[in-house]
């Protein structure tokens, strides 16, 4: 991977950030499933990572799934020691956050003393979603309250890029990189990453998510017998998936040709598996990735490992690139592709887009407005990142900024009555949704502010639609006992 960020390296003067890519539609169906039965065995196969370790593959003890479950509220240093133990959370703390993590889950939500938190009207209770994504009608007999606002996000920083590029470098197997980062001093995070994508793909993160879709479509058959054959073996999951070395340079040469652009393939494949410890036998998703990506803009992750170009003998191709395996915990896999196509795109409007059906009524020019509300709140680059993001305190920062601009627009107006229109099964569907995309952002560490505003801006649409809907149902009700008093 060193030797794509050189180039990389070498430009830094005189660059302006490209504009947002637009959505590239993931769909669950390219990220193949993988049965989770004894998936903590590969954990067992690995040995603990060191900052220095350059090795190929997924090092990954028990201790670091145990790390990279949602939620964990301690933050730890980023310039902590390299031979420093990892944060080991306790039981107790760990069932105090997972209570957080689901939506109702007692009588009033629980935040921090300093954010004045309330609740809405008694609405009903969020249920579980079953098998088939299906919600059951809900009643407003039962009573249960929702946030007015989502918490802040509780990030735990094993390592942050922010504040030692080269350490977090390090602590991903990233060595060569690390040492040319340390070497050109004062590059940012934002601007490595605007110039990785730029270096790596002429269709710019859209280009590169595109290649994460060609690489399961394409290999879907020969990964899926690689997982039988690790099966086989009483493994959950193979090191590393052998993907034919001639496919990969065949796209790459027709992309060259046709003009249609070139993109680096990924890097790695993450197994995203469920942190819940009644998980029972969910399956899990396989994901293509761009380590890099991943990298500069996570910092709760495990270790990804510098990926491989090693040829091995295949018989039918000759060689064969092998991609490192790299299992993720995440409290809600089934809704992880979000998180994954914001990483990407890093497209706030987009992202709110797709968790609710606002496509109907906002138009071209709307999406661009949009935009750019979203980009008129963006903090500075140069905020300093404590143990939170600053975005997600409750100051006229950020999510307030952007919430009242939302809020105060014609649109924002739009999107209530339409969604006060939808059953309300529905909206908490979508209220399930945005949580689940809350936590597995957490999960990860992912710290762009205009992730966290998305979710919040789409958290307080759907909370003001259900504010709307029992306020057309009061109306009904007093119009109606107003009627009853004339009759009498």
């Amino acid at each position: 991977m060193h030797r794509e960020m050189t180039p990389v390296l070498q430009e830094m003067t005189n660059y302006n950030y490209a504009p947002h890519q637009k959505d590239l539609a993931y769909e669950n169906d390219r990220a193949l499933n993988f049965s989770s039965n004894g998936f903590s065995k590969l954990a067992n196969q690995t040995a603990p990572f060191s900052h220095h370790d350059n090795q190929t593959g997924a090092n990954l003890t028990n201790e670091n799934l145990q790390h990279n479950t949602a939620g964990t509220q301690e933050s730890l240093n980023a310039s902590r020691p390299r031979n420093a133990q990892a944060f080991t959370p306790s039981e107790e703390l760990l069932q105090s956050i997972e209570s957080n993590l689901i939506i109702a889950a007692g009588e009033h939500w629980e935040e921090s003393k300093d954010d004045n938190a309330s609740v809405a009207s008694d609405l009903p209770e969020l249920p579980e979603l079953e098998e088939d994504n299906s919600i059951p009608e809900i009643s407003f007999a039962n009573v249960r309250r929702l946030p007015l606002r989502l918490p802040r996000a509780p990030l735990r920083f094993i390592s942050n890029p922010r504040e030692d590029l080269p350490e977090h470098l390090y602590r991903h197997g990233l060595a060569e990189d690390a040492k040319n980062f340390a070497a050109a001093k004062g590059i940012t995070v934002d601007f490595a990453l605007a110039k990785w994508v730029q270096h790596s793909s002429s269709q710019g993160a859209t280009g590169l998510l595109k290649m994460t879709c060609w690489l399961m479509d394409t290999f879907h058959d020969n990964i899926k017998e690689q997982l039988s054959e690790a099966q086989a073996k009483k493994q959950a999951l193979p090191r590393h998936f052998a993907i034919p070395t001639a496919d990969l340079n065949k796209k790459l040469q027709d992309g060259k040709a046709s003009g249609t652009g070139l993109s680096l393939p990924p890097t790695h494949i993450l197994a995203v598996h469920s942190s819940q410890a009644n998980a029972g036998e969910e399956n899990g998703m396989l994901i293509p990735c761009h380590a890099m990506l991943y990298v500069l803009q996570c910092v709760s992750l495990p270790r990804l490992g510098e990926s491989t170009v090693t040829m091995e003998p295949n018989e039918n191709n000759g060689s064969s690139q092998s991609f490192p395996v790299v299992p993720i915990l995440v409290p809600r896999p089934k809704e992880f592709v979000p998180v994954h196509q914001f990483i990407y795109n890093r497209d706030a409007a987009a992202l709110l887009m797709d968790l609710l059906p606002l496509r109907q009524i906002v138009q071209s020019d709307n999406q661009t407005t949009l935009q750019q509300q979203f980009a008129a709140t963006s903090l500075n680059d140069n905020i300093s990142y404590g143990s939170y993001l600053p975005v997600l305190t409750n100051t006229l920062l950020g999510i307030e900024q952007s919430v009242q601009l939302f809020a105060r627009s014609s649109l924002s107006q739009q999107a209530t009555e339409f969604l006060a229109d939808q059953p309300t099964h529905d909206l908490f569907a979508i209220a399930y949704r945005i949580n689940s995309v809350w936590a597995n952002g957490v999960a990860i560490g992912l710290t762009d502010p205009s992730f966290w505003n998305a979710l919040q801006t789409g958290w307080t649409l759907i909370i003001a639609a259900l504010g709307c809907k029992k306020g057309r149902l009061f109306d009904i009700e007093s119009r109606g006992l107003n009627l009853g008093l004339r009759r009498l």
